[in-house]
């Protein structure tokens, strides 16, 4: 199981198409 890896729902404006996506955004945290 890995715990640094998590996924993240960013809500972006695009300004191409005027309208808000829902972008899922793999981050990968650094272990400390």
């Amino acid at each position: 199981m890995d715990d640094s890896r998590i996924i993240r729902k960013v809500h972006m404006d695009c300004p191409l198409c005027d309208k808000t996506h829902e972008v899922e955004e793999n981050v990968l945290l650094p272990l400390r």
